[in-house]
């Protein structure tokens, strides 16, 4: 947890919650790591081309004196936090953030562009179907083209947000409504036997990269596959590995 980590006698912090409703809520610094957002904190926001200045407007009405930000640390996952917005937004504020930049998050956030883009480049990637809220959609030419089982998840989501394993037609249509419940778009991809491995890749201030040992990510059987409760949940959903 970068809050966690971070010197507070080197640095000062201004932590800020975003709620499910999109609202900048400021937070109480020993009540901001890991806890949910209060919604009694001020609400705040960066001023366009302010290079970090914030406002905010308490609830009582007041206005509470902040720092400027030098930097943006988005701790986020998913929509509104790795697809691009957030880091839009600190480009429009002027103010440096920490991570990927806006096409980069976006890019990576959809998975049917990224697969397209990796596609180009001349890696392989897992045989897929795109469908659509609006369009058609069927089984048998589905699991003819990718055969038994496939997965089906949102396209724009994270975290295995919405994503199903399908084994037969009676499975199909449940996961198709369920990741049309994340997202608009979604991606349909065939079973791969095989093994996760993860690297963590950082860049240095003079560019050069920092890239770590392998881990490997193991779910435990009863889940099926790396589920979001096997990630978050389940203490014992997952083992990682390193090095792999």
């Amino acid at each position: 947890n970068v809050l966690k980590a971070i010197d507070r006698t080197r640095y000062d912090i201004v932590p800020i919650a975003i709620t499910k409703s999109g609202r900048w809520l400021l937070q109480q610094l020993d009540d901001a790591a890991g806890a949910p957002a209060s919604e009694d904190g001020a609400e705040v926001a960066l001023l366009p081309g302010g290079k970090g200045r914030l406002v905010a407007v308490s609830r009582d009405g007041t206005q509470p004196d902040l720092p400027p930000i030098d930097v943006v640390f988005p701790v986020l996952h998913g929509p509104f936090g790795e697809d691009g917005s957030v880091q839009g937004y600190a480009e429009v504020a002027d103010v440096a953030y920490v991570g990927c930049g806006i096409l980069a998050s976006a890019a990576a956030m959809d998975k049917v562009v990224a697969k397209r883009l990796m596609r180009e480049a001349g890696l392989a990637v897992a045989r897929s179907a795109t469908v659509h809220r609006n369009g058609k959609h069927s089984f048998q030419e589905i699991a003819g083209m990718l055969g038994l089982p496939f997965f089906a998840k949102p396209a724009r989501q994270g975290s295995s947000f919405g994503v199903s394993k399908v084994n037969d037609r009676d499975g199909f249509e449940q996961a198709i409504d369920t990741a049309f419940r994340y997202d608009g778009k979604v991606l349909i991809e065939e079973f791969v036997e095989g093994r996760e491995i993860e690297f963590s890749v950082l860049e240095r201030a003079d560019g050069s990269l920092t890239v770590s040992l392998p881990g490997e990510i193991i779910p435990a059987g009863k889940h099926g596959f790396y589920t979001y409760e096997a990630k978050y949940l389940d203490a014992d959903g997952a083992l990682v590995k390193v090095p792999a």
